[in-house]
């Protein structure tokens, strides 16, 4: 067998696929399952059992693992257990008034500050539009500098640009923050001198983000971790929040919604009350939050009207799917739909072919990589100008809706960008928009999930428009995400029983 075939190559694959969609560990049957085209069991058990002699996976049992991730567990679980013992690092300070950008804090958003800054490891968890944003500046301006310094990071690139351009603080991704990428800064990061590190969107984390995190932050370093459990998961095995509040870390959980304002009441309601919503029956409508019962066959006709409509009238909005390119109300599939009829081709001469999209000026751009070199990053969403007049050197550039420009000196960045009339629900997130539409399909009922709807209509600060039926809506409220088949819980928990009982 070749080099670049290495045996049970396609075994390896396979656990790619099952880290991806969460779990850090398998049956093996599951394993089996995902081998696709591989039906000889004597040839998959035996490829297997090379694999684990050579210490590439894991076998306990029945439970499948790569080495890699399972001693990522391993490492955040010791980790774990040390700060169980010992985190609160000062008793939490009572504040009377912490005063954001002319804005008075909550005494809500006041508490979680007071008790983030006096532990080392502690969770706030909170709803879209609950104040997290300003929360963070506050925890930043309450945090004694004077001897230490601070960063705040996020497990994606649009994530950790909102928090530098809301927040003006230094941020960056995860992965720069480890040293694995240095696509937002080119500073490396001094562990030695950092005493808080802020996670926005700490629901996307993955178990070797949370892993490198702990091992690389000094003792006294506090982290303080943001999200929203109902918004979707990581693309990568790992349920950390989840986990860490099932391990008892510290939980500051925020009620008050402070972005959909009263008079959008459904949408308010409905975002605001999520998580003990369990059926269409406890859904509100109104204005602000319609369900266009469609007929399937008719959705992206229909659909496409409507976007345009927004689009032509320039309008905050965007339009979302489930899925990337499967079937007519596919990402792909609308953005075809959508193209000519929100930005006619008039110059001919100017089309750009990267291969997957077809771009001319004025159309509206997904950035699906970060550049820091070039100034945009992966969920970045702006408009195309052909031939800059202020910069003739350059192809092309790209006006964010954030006020940033940046400038695409050859055809090869063009790689990175891909229309951005639709975009994924995943590619959403961070994102805010007066109005977002959403298709439920029973074509796409395989991504409906509870997760995936609510961090769409979530997007939304006015409007949601649902497109499809009352069964479909009510399937994917129904429909909770697979729990992820996870270690780390069962790991700390062993390691502190048996620390006490060295003791």
């Amino acid at each position: 067998m070749s080099k670049k075939n290495p045996r049970g190559e396609y075994i390896l694959q396979a656990m790619n696929k099952i880290h991806l969609s969460g779990d850090s560990y398998t049956d093996i049957q599951t394993l089996f399952n995902n081998c696709i085209g591989y039906s000889d069991s004597i040839g998959l058990q035996n490829d297997l059992m090379t694999l684990c002699s050579k210490g590439i996976l894991l076998l306990d049992g029945d439970k499948v693992s790569t080495a890699h991730i399972a001693s990522c567990e391993t490492t955040a679980a010791l980790h774990l257990a040390e700060i169980l013992q010992n985190n609160m690092i000062e008793r939490p300070i009572p504040f009377m008034s912490i005063v954001v950008n002319g804005h008075e804090l909550s005494a809500e958003q006041r508490r979680a500050i007071s008790i983030s800054l006096s532990h080392r490891l502690s969770l706030i968890i909170g709803g879209a539009g609950t104040g997290k944003t300003s929360l963070i500046q506050g925890i930043f301006q309450m945090y004694d500098k004077s001897n230490n310094s601070y960063v705040a990071a996020a497990p994606t690139g649009k994530a950790a640009v909102n928090i530098r351009m809301r927040c003006g603080v230094p941020s960056m991704t995860v992965h720069s923050l480890l040293g694995l990428g240095l696509e937002l800064t080119d500073d490396r990061v001094n562990w030695n001198t950092i005493g808080l590190i802020v996670i926005d969107e700490a629901g996307m984390l993955t178990i070797e983000m949370l892993s490198g995190i702990l091992s690389h932050c000094r003792s006294d370093c506090r982290i303080i971790l943001v999200g929203d459990n109902n918004q979707l998961q990581s693309v990568g095995a790992g349920n950390v929040m989840s986990d860490l509040v099932e391990l008892g870390f510290p939980v500051i959980q925020l009620f008050e919604n402070h972005r959909q304002k009263e008079n959008h009441y459904a949408l308010a309601k409905n975002i605001q009350n999520f998580s003990w919503i369990s059926g269409i029956n406890d859904i509100d409508f109104d204005d602000s939050f319609l369900l266009i019962d469609t007929p399937e066959h008719n959705m992206q006709r229909f659909i496409c009207e409507k976007a345009s409509e927004q689009y032509l009238n320039n309008k905050s909005f965007q339009l979302l799917s489930p899925v990337n390119n499967s079937g007519n109300l596919s990402v792909s599939s609308l953005n075809n739909a959508l193209h000519s009829l929100v930005n006619p081709c008039v110059d001919k001469s100017d089309i750009i072919d990267n291969g997957n999209d077809l771009f001319w000026n004025g159309d509206r751009i997904l950035v699906t990589q970060n550049n820091h070199s070039l100034g945009y990053c992966n969920g970045d969403i702006g408009h195309l100008r052909m031939n800059p007049e202020e910069s003739p050197l350059n192809l092309a550039a790209l006006d964010f809706e954030d006020g940033r420009s940046c400038y695409l000196p050859t055809v090869d960045q063009m790689n990175d960008l891909r229309l951005g009339y639709a975009i994924t629900v995943h590619k959403s997130q961070g994102g805010e928009y007066d109005t977002v539409i959403l298709p439920l399909c029973e074509y796409n009922r395989n991504m409906l999930t509870r997760n995936l709807l609510y961090t769409a209509i979530s997007r939304a600060k006015q409007k949601v428009i649902l497109v499809g039926s009352r069964e479909m809506l009510d399937f994917a409220l129904r429909n909770y995400p697979k729990k992820r088949n996870t270690a780390l819980v069962q790991k700390t928990m062993q390691i502190l029983k048996n620390s006490i009982s060295v003791a």
